[in-house]
């Protein structure tokens, strides 16, 4: 049992260096809108009483579960995507052997290493490779199975590059957890910026969990509405540990995110017209910029950028902030050194705008 704790450095950065910057390339979700466009005026002072909980949970669940094609008592909530994962690793935690390992894709989200460390579990990686378009490794996990983890954590969209989890990649997961009697939890936060109908990897009669949340599409982050896809008897035991680290979720948020979901589609529209909006300035900009490169993301709002030469990604982020005002974000907190990720979820303007100072940065900052 490893006894090492890591810290999620990367949410620290974000909630204490990130803020304020007059250009930015790190919001890692679509401009934020309000309580007051997806609540009508009769919620907007929302019951705040425990009575008003269960009424507000169970339209949620309906909505939620209509939505992506799911049973009502598959779903349950989370405090965003990152309480989602916490809870579902602690709920699986406690499903399998005491000595099992947990593997987790690299580059990586840190949530998940750092909960599972937090856990008391080994921590395996699996890594994902720019020449091989980011994709799973399928063989990569069957060994980390076959070594003694049970769990495997993995993005769609992959973050930090984007990539899509390809069908033939996400039947071969189920699979190899079929074999291993494991589990894949299969993080969805920035899925629905894929094209055409919303959807997700879960399947009820298949060993893999589900998360996400209202907030990188959506533009809600503030709301801190996620949810996780789990088989009854796995929801019964993240409802255990939610009573444990949690108590009673606030029933305010939980009306007000009943009331996005049923704008959802107005919403995700909205986000996926950021995202296609910001794709042609940032593609521009890599093709004129001889020393940027990336594998273009299948969707979404971020990427993964390599900067050729780049050897201190934080050293860069922070002489980028100081000098020019610059927010970008560290490849070196997804395990991804001499790359940055940026984001371009923003008005085309202010990607632009933020673009052109990173080019003034580049050479004199970069080493």
């Amino acid at each position: 049992m490893s006894d090492a704790f890591a810290a999620f450095e990367y949410l620290r950065f974000a909630k204490t260096r990130m803020p304020g910057a007059r250009f930015t390339l790190g919001q890692s979700g679509v401009a934020e809108v309000g309580v007051e466009d997806v609540a009508p005026p009769s919620d907007r002072a929302a019951r705040i009483e425990s009575s008003a909980l269960g009424p507000a949970l169970s339209i949620w669940r309906e909505r939620l579960a209509a939505r992506y094609g799911v049973p009502v008592d598959h779903a349950a909530p989370a405090l965003g995507t990152s309480g989602a994962v916490f809870l579902a690793l602690a709920a699986l935690s406690s499903k399998i052997p005491r000595g099992a390992a947990i593997a987790v894709e690299r580059p990586a989200y840190a949530v998940f290493e750092s909960t599972a460390k937090f856990l008391g579990r080994e921590v395996v990686h699996v890594e994902r490779r720019a020449a091989q378009g980011w994709e799973v490794d399928l063989d990569a996990v069957e060994r980390a199975f076959r070594g003694g983890a049970r769990v495997f954590c993995v993005t769609d969209l992959h973050n930090p590059t984007g990539a899509a989890l390809a069908g033939p990649e996400l039947a071969g997961l189920r699979g190899i957890a079929r074999r291993f009697d494991a589990w894949i939890l299969l993080d969805e936060v920035y899925r629905d910026f894929l094209p055409g109908p919303v959807g997700t990897g879960y399947r009820a009669d298949e060993r893999v969990v589900c998360t996400s949340s209202l907030t990188k599409c959506y533009g809600l982050g503030g709301l801190r509405a996620g949810w996780i896809f789990a088989p009854p008897e796995l929801v019964a035991r993240i409802g255990e540990v939610e009573d444990i680290v949690l108590g009673d979720p606030p029933a305010a948020a939980w009306r007000i995110a009943a009331q996005a979901l049923a704008r959802a589609g107005e919403l995700l529209e909205r986000g996926r017209a950021f995202a296609t909006a910001g794709r042609p300035v940032i593609d521009a900009w890599i093709a004129a910029t001889p020393r940027a490169s990336w594998v273009p993301p299948a969707a979404g709002i971020t990427g993964l950028l390599r900067i050729a030469g780049l050897t201190d990604s934080m050293r860069f982020a922070e002489r980028l902030r100081e000098e020019l005002d610059l927010q970008v974000v560290p490849g070196a907190f997804f395990g991804a050194e001499g790359h940055i990720r940026v984001s371009f979820g923003r008005p085309p303007k202010d990607v632009a705008a933020a673009l052109d100072v990173l080019t003034l940065g580049i050479d004199p900052l970069c080493f």
